[in-house]
């Protein structure tokens, strides 16, 4: 007689990361701070991305006084900016199954 025996297996399905957030251009007043929902980026996909790069003109933006990484480097905090700070602002997302990238301009303008 056979006897009959079920396994389970987990199985693991990647999905490639998906960046959802304002993109495009946006326009704010110099030294007021930036609304967060401008800069928050929701982050979708399995495994769950281990590396945020923000680039700024396309250097590698590691942050100042004014504009801080928070979250990993999901979130940029714009606190009081000045012209300096206006550019374009991308989001790359890495995981163990793929990459994703999100652009944001950030134009300030005088009062």
């Amino acid at each position: 007689m056979l006897s009959s025996r079920w396994t389970r297996f987990k199985y693991f399905i990647p999905v490639p990361p998906e960046l959802s957030g304002p993109s495009g251009r946006h326009y704010v007043m110099e030294n007021s701070p930036v609304p967060k929902e401008f800069l928050y980026k929701e982050v979708l996909g399995l495994p769950p991305p281990h590396a945020f790069t923000w680039l700024l003109n396309r250097d590698i933006f590691p942050g100042n006084d004014r504009v801080k990484l928070q979250d990993n480097g999901r979130t940029l905090e714009v606190a009081f900016p000045l012209r300096v700070d206006s550019g374009n602002y991308t989001l790359t997302v890495v995981s163990g199954s793929g990459s994703a990238s999100l652009q944001l301009d950030l134009i300030l303008t005088c009062v």
